[in-house]
């Protein structure tokens, strides 16, 4: 279920750069927070952060991911493994 949602642009003078955020709660009544940022000339950058756990590493990509690929790329991340990209 996502609980929250943002979705910007920012304009530049080389590009325009998409910035989405977004969360999920778990089954522990914890929450994740993924962030998709990037545009098509440069490529895209995305990451997942549990509450209370240090933040994933970020995952570079020349093509947009969907929503469900960035939570896909993340779920060791998510169930307390190490990252396994």
């Amino acid at each position: 279920m996502v609980s929250a949602n943002l979705i910007r642009f920012l304009a530049t003078e080389k590009a325009v750069t998409m910035f989405e955020v977004w969360q999920k709660y778990l089954p522990d009544g914890g929450q994740v927070f993924y962030r998709l940022e990037g545009n098509e000339q440069n490529g895209f950058i995305s990451m997942a952060t549990v509450e209370g756990k240090t933040p994933s590493d970020q995952i570079h990509s020349k093509e947009r991911p969907t929503r469900a690929d960035v939570e896909k790329q993340f779920a060791s991340y998510v169930r307390g493994k190490e990252n396994q990209f």
